[in-house]
C-alpha cells in the first residue's frame, strides 16, 4: 500500500497475480488527473478484512484468487463491500463475464489488456460517481417511500378535510345573493352557486362544463352576446371588467352589474375568471323615480322662483317711487323703514336669482371639452379685482391642470369659491388667498385656501346645504345657495368637494373633476 495522500482516491486492488498488481499500481501512479492510494492483496479473505476496517473508495477485483473463484468471489465481496463500487478485472475479449457481473451489481468491468494510465483512472472515476449517484437515488427513494408511508393516513385526513372545505365553499357561494361562477379561460363553467344554477334553467350537473359565453342568459340578444364576449376577452387578457348588462333570468330580462375578475397563477398568467352578476333592476327603478322627482322639484323651484321675480321688482320699484315722491316729507324713521324694504327686496332678488341658477343646473347638459383652469382662474380674478377696492389682499396663484370639463360651469365654481375667500377674509390685514393644485388617490385636485374667519368643522356637513349659513347675515352677506351650487356642479362632473377649516384660522376648499 502507498502512503496516504489527502484527497487521494483509495483503491483496494484484489488480484492473485503479482505482475498484474505491479502493472496496475504503475498505471495509477502515472495518472495525471487523479491521485490514487492503492492497497493490493492477493487473497479474498484479506480483501474482506480490509473493507471492514479501512475506508475504501473503489475495489478492483480479479475473480480468480487462490482462495476463491468466479461468481463466488464477486458475491462475497459485493455482500461485504457495503456500497463500495466494484470494478471487475476480466480476461481479454471476455465481455460475457463482465456483463454478468454488471447485472449482479458491479459498477463496471475492464479487460486486463486494456488497462493503462488513461483508461483505468477514467473508469475508476466514472464508477465512483455512478455509485454515489445510485446511493443518493436509493437514499432519496427510501426516504420518499418512508414519507409516503408516514403520510398515507395524513393524506386520507387531508382528503376528508378537503371534501369538507369544498362543501363549505359550495354552501358559502350558495348563500350569496348574487350570481357567482368560476370560469376557465376557454369559457368552461367550473363552479356556480345555486342562484346562478337556477337562473341557467339547468341542473347543477348539467351546467358545470357548459360554456359561459354560450348561455341562453345572454344569447337572447346578439348585441348583449357580443358585449359579453368582448368583456370576457378583456378579462382573459388581465383586465378587471365591471359594467351594467341585460340578461335573461327565468324568462325575464333584468339589468345586472356584471363583474369579471381575472385570477392569476404564481407566474402571473390568468388561470381562471371569477364572474359575478348582481341584480340592480330595483336600484335602477328607484334611480329613475328619483330622477323624475328631482325633475319635478327643479321645475317647481324654477316656476316659483320665476313667478317671484315680478312682485319683487314691483315692491322695489314702488318703494323707490315712494322715496322719490314723498321722501322730503318723511322723517328719519320712515326713511329707515323704506331702506329696509328696499334692502330686503334686493336680497330676495339675489336669492331668487341664485335659486333659478341652482334649478337650471339640473336641466343643463354638460358641454365638456379640454379647458385650461389657469385661463378660467385668470378671468375670475380679473372680475373680482374691481370689488377689492383698497383692501390688502395677497394672492398666491399656482399652476392648475387642464381638465375635461364644462368651462362655463367650472368658472361658476371658481367664482363662488374665490368670492367666498374674499368675503371671509374681510377682517384680515393682510388677507392671504392661495389657489393651487395637487392630487388625491390619483385624481387631480384644485384647492382654494384663505386665512379668513373659518368655522368649526363639526358644522361642515351643513356647509353645502341650500340656505345653510355658518355666520350671521349682519356679519357677512349671502343667500346660502352659492356652495350648494358649487357642490352640484362638481358632482355633475363626477368629482368631489370637501373642506378643512378652523375658527379664526381660515378654510381650504378642495375639489376634483374629470381626468386630466
Amino acid at each position: 500500500m502507498s502512503a496516504t495522500t489527502p484527497d487521494a482516491i483509495r483503491v483496494l486492488l484484489v488480484t492473485g497475480t503479482e505482475r498484474e498488481a505491479q502493472h496496475i499500481g504503475n498505471c495509477l501512479a502515472d495518472a495525471t488527473t487523479e491521485v490514487f492510494d492503492v492497497w493490493a492483496v492477493d487473497r479474498l479473505a484479506a480483501a474482506l478484512q480490509h473493507v471492514c476496517t479501512t475506508p475504501t473508495d473503489v475495489i478492483l477485483l480479479d475473480l480468480d484468487l487462490p482462495d476463491s473463484r468466479g461468481v463466488d468471489t464477486f458475491g462475497s465481496m459485493y455482500a461485504r463491500a457495503a456500497g463500495t463500487p466494484i470494478i471487475v478485472l476480466t480476461d481479454p475479449d471476455d465481455a460475457t463475464v463482465g456483463n454478468a457481473m454488471l447485472r449482479g451489481g458491479a459498477q463496471d468491468f475492464v479487460a486486463r489488456n486494456d488497462v493503462d494510465g488513461k483508461l483505468l483512472p477514467r473508469t475508476i472515476r466514472s464508477a465512483i460517481e455512478r455509485n454515489r449517484a445510485e446511493l443518493r437515488v436509493r437514499r432519496l427513494t427510501e426516504q420518499l417511500e418512508q414519507r409516503v408511508m408516514n403520510h398515507t393516513s395524513a393524506l386520507e385526513v387531508a382528503n376528508t378535510e378537503l371534501a369538507s372545505r369544498r362543501r363549505e365553499l359550495q354552501d358559502f357561494i350558495d348563500a350569496m345573493s348574487t350570481m357567482f361562477a368560476k370560469v376557465a379561460i376557454d369559457g368552461t363553467l367550473l363552479l356556480v352557486n345555486r342562484i346562478a344554477q337556477r337562473a341557467s334553467g339547468f341542473s347543477l350537473d348539467q351546467v358545470i362544463g357548459m360554456n359561459f359565453l354560450d348561455g341562453r342568459w345572454w344569447a337572447f340578444d346578439a348585441e348583449v352576446h357580443d358585449r359579453v364576449r368582448a368583456a370576457f376577452a378583456s378579462a382573459v387578457g388581465g383586465a378587471l371588467v365591471s359594467y351594467e348588462e341585460r340578461i335573461m333570468l327565468s324568462g325575464k330580462v333584468i339589468t345586472v352589474l356584471l363583474t369579471l375578475v381575472p385570477v392569476t397563477d404564481a407566474e402571473g398568467n390568468v388561470a381562471y375568471i371569477v364572474a359575478e352578476a348582481r341584480d340592480i333592476s330595483r336600484r335602477i327603478e328607484i334611480e329613475e323615480a328619483l330622477k323624475a322627482v328631482n325633475h319635478e322639484l327643479e321645475a317647481f323651484t324654477y316656476s316659483v322662483s320665476h313667478d317671484l321675480r315680478a312682485p319683487i321688482r314691483q315692491i322695489d320699484g314702488f318703494s323707490r317711487l315712494l322715496v322719490e315722491q314723498v321722501g322730503d316729507t318723511l322723517d328719519a324713521k320712515a326713511h329707515h323703514y323704506l331702506r329696509r324694504v328696499r334692502d330686503s327686496t334686493h336680497r330676495m332678488g339675489r336669492l331668487v336669482d341664485d335659486l333659478l341658477r341652482l334649478s337650471q343646473l339640473g336641466r343643463q347638459d354638460l358641454r365638456p371639452r379640454l379647458a385650461s383652469l389657469d385661463e378660467l382662474l385668470a378671468e375670475v380674478l380679473a372680475e373680482l379685482h374691481s370689488e377689492l377696492g383698497e383692501r390688502d389682499v395677497r394672492w398666491s396663484i399656482g399652476t392648475l391642470p387642464a381638465v375635461e370639463c364644462d368651462p362655463g360651469l367650472i368658472k361658476v365654481v371658481l367664482t363662488n369659491l374665490l368670492a367666498n375667500a374674499v368675503k371671509y377674509t374681510r377682517t384680515r390685514a393682510p388677507a392671504t388667498i392661495e389657489v393651487g393644485s395637487g392630487s388625491c388617490n390619483g385624481a387631480a385636485t384644485v384647492f382654494v385656501r384663505d386665512n379668513g374667519v373659518g368655522f368649526d368643522m363639526k358644522y361642515a356637513d351643513r356647509l353645502f346645504g341650500v340656505f345653510q349659513r355658518l355666520h350671521r347675515a349682519d356679519e357677512f352677506e349671502g343667500t346660502g345657495v352659492g356652495l350648494a351650487t358649487v357642490q352640484r356642479i362638481i358632482h355633475k362632473h363626477g368629482g368631489e368637494i370637501w373642506v378643512e377649516a378652523a375658527p379664526d384660522v381660515g378654510a381650504t376648499f378642495h375639489f376634483t373633476l374629470g381626468p386630466s
